[in-house]
């Protein structure tokens, strides 16, 4: 009886872990392609542009999301090790953060303000929780409005 019963759940593991390996909603980059004319992406051999997740691999260490065809949700980069090297958040094709982190920890981060018309407003930058680097805001017609540089949250004088 407990061979038996061993025997049943080993083939119900078995064949769980085998769907799930060869799902269709299992995607790899190599099975995308981006349209230059419209510059959306779309599963090779369809017609509709992609919504979805697109599986980081060892060759290609970047799981993607996309919605409709255009970069949307969090994109995730890992390292040679398979730690994650950075996040980012897009919306509708517009980046809205990126996260860095070293030895696991979060140390960048990168925040993107837009205007309703999809223009740039402003791009911060953040080093340990502390404005780091160049600063950008622009104008709604994607004219500079000012840039001012940081470091460790301290505005450096020019």
């Amino acid at each position: 009886m407990r061979s038996m019963l061993l025997s049943v759940m080993f083939f119900l593991i078995s064949s769980v872990s085998w769907a799930m390996l060869h799902s269709s909603d299992i995607t790899l980059w190599t099975d995308f392609v981006e349209n230059p004319s419209d510059g959306l992406v779309y599963k090779k051999f369809q017609a509709t542009p992609f919504t979805g997740v697109v599986m980081a691999t060892p060759d290609d260490p970047v799981q993607r999301s996309y919605q409709d065809g255009v970069k949307h949700g969090e994109w995730v980069e890992f390292d040679a090790n398979g730690l994650v090297k950075t996040k980012s958040e897009f919306e509708h094709g517009k980046v809205q953060k990126i996260v860095g982190f070293e030895n696991g920890e979060e140390t960048i981060l990168e925040e993107y303000k837009y205007y309703e018309n999809g223009q740039l407003k402003s791009k911060w930058n953040f080093k340990d929780g502390k404005e780091h680097g160049l600063q950008k805001g622009y104008y709604r017609n994607g004219q500079l409005r000012y840039k001012t540089n940081y470091k460790n949250g301290v505005e450096i004088k020019e």
